[in-house]
């Protein structure tokens, strides 16, 4: 699902993410790496002369009769060009929970799980080991037609249908994210979602609002199920 070549020493390194573990891929020198980059950049529309700042398009594609939509990203640096190509990333977390690998017992306690009302339920995962996937997933087992759902993103990464997505800047402070969360609470929703979670105001503004029977979602970026209880 992604792609990365990282320049350095003369040569640069190829690497692949496949359900979301890294493997080394081949090193490429580094004058055929870079006119890759500048061939990609001119197929996704970006700047061929910035080599420096960030730049962001997309190119379509047709592997097999298979169409994709390859997000391609580039930043300069000292060594070269850095290139990171996201394969369908609209498709990321269109998972349904049925789909995302659970054993029939892991998936018989989530449908358990999602089945009752109300309370608090923390989902975490290290960073790009599929959190938002999971939040998804768990939001479309539940009715969103019969269920009003309203949730907090930093950066929603698909519109989901009879949901309410609220949007909050990647940048937003704490006191923001309380602010935005204090609003969607007062809208009453019967399930919201908090996809990561940075100010303890929020934390204990939730955990009031499932007081009082509400189900809440709270995401968490934690390196194991400890980590994430601590947090």
């Amino acid at each position: 699902e992604r792609v990365d070549m990282a320049p350095a020493d003369g040569v640069a390194q190829g690497r692949y993410q496949v359900d979301g573990f890294p493997y080394n891929g081949t090193s490429i020198p580094l004058e055929a790496s870079q006119a890759g980059v500048t061939y990609l950049k001119q197929l996704a529309g970006l700047d061929l002369n910035e080599r420096r700042k960030p730049q962001k398009g997309k190119i379509k594609a047709a592997v097999g009769g298979t169409r994709h939509e390859l997000e391609v990203q580039t930043a300069g640096s000292a060594a070269g060009e850095f290139l990171k190509i996201q394969i369908d990333p609209k498709k990321r977390t269109s998972f349904r929970l049925e789909g995302l690998g659970l054993s029939e017992d892991q998936l018989a306690k989530m449908q358990a799980l999602i089945a009752e009302p109300g309370g608090i339920v923390l989902v975490s995962a290290p960073k790009g080991q599929g959190l938002t996937s999971t939040l998804y997933g768990i939001l479309r087992a539940h009715d969103a037609f019969l269920t009003h759902i309203h949730t907090v993103e930093r950066a929603p990464e698909e519109d989901i249908e009879g949901i309410t997505q609220n949007k909050i800047a990647a940048n937003a402070t704490p006191e923001d994210e309380f602010k935005q969360v204090s609003w969607v609470l007062s809208q009453e929703p019967d399930l919201a979602v908090v996809t990561l979670v940075e100010s303890p105001k929020t934390a204990q503004e939730r955990g009031n609002y499932a007081s009082g029977g509400k189900r809440v979602y709270v995401g968490v970026r934690a390196g194991s199920t400890f980590q994430a209880l601590e947090q």
